[in-house]
């Protein structure tokens, strides 16, 4: 049977937990339309080592060659003609992981496609700020991140991406290396998981429909008000994530409207300073590595040139204080009542 094995070579904020969690939750219903989302539970790795995608576990493996004997087997046993890996650590895999695993495969006789999502760099250094608030407790505006990234010459975090595309198209040949562009215009439906498996010849509209994105987009009135509290000592009366997730529900139920445009936090000046050092940079990684085809510029933006910027204090208001009150009662009575159970039960 002819086979074809998709290694989703993840990038960090381009949609990967989303397609990770759906690809878990839907591998029956997958298997069932002919794609393989193997576990390597499975295969025998741990629970540590099978989080974040289903390839992270070669990548971490202390015995890499161990670790692509082990895929390749597990792989070659199903009879599905469609098989998925996606992990974020294949782009930085070191010793020769990625490669060992793809020369492996195609040895056994399967094709070997890599897809890789880019993101506007603009909407990258956004969202990756967003994130490090929720998963490790930043304190720094969203301003000054901005600003450190072009004080420090653009290099990092480091988003020139040729250097990776062309050492993905070393490793998969540029005949099969599927670039695409992490924006809603370019993806199906908007979605990126919709559009990771329409490149496998699969059509998940209907599974999706009732699956949640990962990592929705919290506002700015919610972002603002968890890097303040962000700087409170480290305890257990406050945590960024349960944060966010009553903030959604307390403004549903407030019926507030939730802006979302986390960019009006930083000078416009900045955004175009990083809008024109980009641009040369991303036209030539469009001649060079897209499809003829690929409009410029390569990354449509939702960030526009001229916009009213916001300061941190027009965003603290009366409602967003009312939120952090909301919240912080609720989750004192949380940790209260679960000391008390703790104490009753020793």
């Amino acid at each position: 049977m002819d086979r074809t094995v998709y290694l989703h070579v993840g990038h960090g904020r381009c949609g990967s937990s989303s397609i990770q969690t759906f690809a878990d939750v839907q591998r029956e219903a997958l298997a069932g339309r002919g794609v393989f989302y193997p576990s390597p539970l499975d295969m025998g790795f741990s629970r540590e080592a099978a989080r974040a995608g289903n390839g992270r576990a070669l990548v971490v493996s202390e015995d890499t060659d161990a670790a692509v004997a082990l895929y390749t087997e597990h792989i070659g046993a199903t009879e599905a003609p469609r098989v998925l890996l996606s992990a974020e650590q294949f782009t930085t895999a070191e010793g020769g992981a990625l490669e060992g695993l793809v020369t492996a495969l195609r040895e056994e006789g399967m094709r070997v496609v890599g897809i890789f999502y880019l993101r506007e760099q603009r909407e990258w250094l956004v969202s990756r700020w967003a994130q490090g608030l929720k998963s490790h407790r930043w304190t720094v505006p969203l301003d000054d991140y901005v600003a450190t990234h072009i004080a420090e010459g653009f290099e990092v975090p480091h988003l020139d991406y040729r250097p990776r595309c062309a050492r993905l198209a070393e490793i998969f040949g540029a005949e099969n290396l599927v670039l695409r562009r992490f924006t809603k215009v370019a993806l199906r439906g908007g979605d990126v998981r919709l559009d990771l498996f329409e490149l496998l010849g699969t059509d998940v509209s209907d599974l999706a429909a009732d699956e949640p994105t990962a990592n929705a987009s919290a506002s700015i009135d919610e972002v603002v008000a968890m890097r303040i509290l962000n700087g409170l000592p480290r305890g257990p009366m406050f945590n960024p994530r349960p944060f966010l997730r009553y903030a959604e529900n307390y403004a549903g139920l407030q019926g507030w409207t939730r802006e979302r445009q986390l960019y009006r936090l930083v000078r416009p000046e900045r955004m175009r300073a990083i809008a024109e050092h980009y641009a040369p940079i991303n036209e030539d990684l469009r001649v060079s590595a897209f499809p003829a085809d690929t409009p410029s510029p390569l990354f449509p933006s939702s960030v526009p040139d001229e916009y009213e910027p916001l300061s941190e204090d027009e965003v603290v208001t009366t409602r967003s204080m009312t939120l952090v009150a909301s919240f912080l009662t609720w989750y004192a009575e949380r940790v209260l009542k679960r000391a008390t159970a703790t104490d009753t039960a020793g």
